[in-house]
Order: structure tokens, then sequence, then C-alpha cells
């Protein structure tokens, strides 16, 4: 029979563009059948990515990634907690970067590695799948939610929650941005 695929993530590339989404493909209901896969964007074909096989994978790139110092990392964490739903299985990775240099170190190890991710913020828009994540995720939070103001002008950094970033632009007599009161995510 057909192998059903159901969308999870988007995949981004080193300039942070999404490249590919990724579904799961379920092997007649075998569960441990699980593989990711994604769809190229550009050329709309299907391609097989390298995902973390087992916990000795993800417990490998965790090791690099302390080793480096590229930020909080987290092995096999419950996914109810990155998601207002609380929705979820388990991810096998989850890394908080530090800062923006940390996030450019960390994506430019996966590119060399060839290790496919995907960045989730604060999870007020976030289902996942019970079957869980079988790539890194890349958190971005309240460690990069900056939120500056020059001028005429609103810099925000994308931990920054949008109502928070819209209520500053309010405060220093800025408009033009109020309809992202009522968006709940960063």
């Amino acid at each position: 029979g057909a192998y059903p695929l159901r969308p999870s993530l988007w995949l981004h590339d080193r300039a942070n563009e999404p490249r590919a989404r990724v579904a799961t493909l379920s092997a007649k209901r075998d569960p441990t059948a699980r593989v990711a896969v994604a769809s190229d964007l550009r050329w709309q074909r299907m391609t097989a990515l390298r995902s973390l096989r087992s916990t000795d994978d993800a417990r490998l790139i965790a090791s690099d990634i302390r080793r480096l110092s590229l930020g909080d990392v987290r092995l096999d964490e419950d996914l109810r907690a990155y998601s207002r739903w609380r929705s979820g299985g388990r991810a096998d990775l989850v890394v908080e970067p530090r800062d923006r240099e940390s996030v450019s170190r960390l994506l430019s190890y996966f590119y060399v590695q060839g290790i496919p991710w995907a960045v989730v913020g604060e999870g007020s828009n976030l289902f996942f799948d019970d079957a869980g994540v079988r790539i890194p995720l890349v958190q971005i939070g309240a460690k990069l939610s900056g939120v500056q103001i020059e001028d005429n002008r609103v810099g925000a950094e994308a931990g920054a929650w949008a109502p928070g970033v819209a209520l500053t632009a309010m405060r220093a007599g800025l408009g033009g941005i109020e309809h992202t009161i009522g968006i709940p995510g960063t």
C-alpha cells in the first residue's frame, strides 16, 4: 500500500531561508520504520534526509555542540514542553543558542555535517507529531529576544515576542506594526 506522508516541520538553509518541508514516512504502520523526507522547494522533488538514527547520533552531536560552546543542549526532550498546545512525543536533541554568533556557528556545523534541522520559537503555534522529532531542533527564545529602537527604525531579534515589539515601538512613538499586537508568537 501507499506510504502516508504527514508534514511536520520546515527545514532552513544556511541563510535561514525555508528550503524543505519535513514529513514522516510510515512504512506499513511500523513506528520504528519512520524516516525523515523533504520536498525541495526549488525543484519540487522528494529527497531523503539524514535523520538521527539513534540516541547515539544525538549524543555525538550534543557532545560536539557542547565542546563548541554553542548553547544549552538537551537530549530526549518532551515536546509537550515546547508547544502551548501540549502536543507531541519526544525530541532527540534540542539546542538553545546563547547569541547570534552561536546561531551562525551552530547552523554552519549542521551544514558541514549534513544534518537537517528545524527552528522552533516559544511554541505558540506548534503541533508536534506524537512520534516525536528525529532531527535537531534549534530553539530561538528569550536569549535572542532583544528589541532596539534607532531613530524611526525598530530592530528585533528572532526570539522577541511580537506583541512586545509592537509595544516597544508604540512607546517610542512609532506606528505601523500595531497589527502584530495580537500575534502570540515570537
